[in-house]
């Protein structure tokens, strides 16, 4: 019987559950783990953790904020540029509830990127305070493979991994502070 469903749709039945628990769980008066939410390009992670934000802000009454890690790069390198630090950035997304990242480990993977990502991972671990990513690394052991921007690998041996973008102490911060999601399946953009 063809019922429109996707033989993939069940990878990711497991996962969708695991987070309508974790936003079912989630109190505000309380320290709360966060997401992260893992897959290739086009798998529904940047939608569903819109879908999270949205549910927070306006059923539940929790400040949040979304930012595209590379945007977010790019405003704070404009704001260090001008004023000399990042503080007028970073504080905003420190006091805000719930901080939800997209495509983290997109950009040039250059040192001050490393520090700027370290020093908002920091904050926000500092303030036990939510932290809602998407990325499209999975997680897993360093490959000591360093890319710069988004490059396909072109030595498709081995799979670049989130630690291998963000770091160690960044990865090791955000396992301890996250679960960590994998979305599956097909591209959606792709489904007609």
């Amino acid at each position: 019987m063809d019922d429109g469903s996707r033989p993939d749709d069940e990878d990711n039945l497991s996962s969708f559950h695991k987070v309508m628990q974790w936003r079912k769980d989630y109190d505000p008066r309380a320290e709360n783990r966060g997401l992260v939410l893992f897959g290739k390009v086009g798998r529904g992670k940047t939608h569903l953790m819109v879908a999270l934000l949205q549910h927070f802000a306006l059923h539940r009454g929790v400040s949040v904020r979304f930012a595209e890690f590379s945007l977010l790069l790019s405003d704070l390198k404009g704001t260090f540029d001008r004023r000399g630090g990042s503080s007028d950035l970073l504080d905003p997304l420190t006091k805000v509830r719930v901080l939800a990242i997209d495509e983290l480990g997109k950009g040039r993977n250059t040192e001050w990127e490393g520090t700027v990502l370290d020093e908002l991972n920091s904050r926000r671990y500092d303030a036990a305070s939510t932290v809602l990513a998407t990325t499209n690394y999975p997680p897993g052991r360093p490959t000591g493979r360093r890319t710069d921007r988004l490059a396909v690998v072109k030595d498709a041996t081995t799979q670049v991994n989130l630690v291998d973008r963000v770091g160690d102490r960044v990865y090791s911060r955000l396992r301890q502070m996250c679960d960590i999601v994998p979305l599956l399946g097909r591209d959606w953009r792709e489904v007609r």
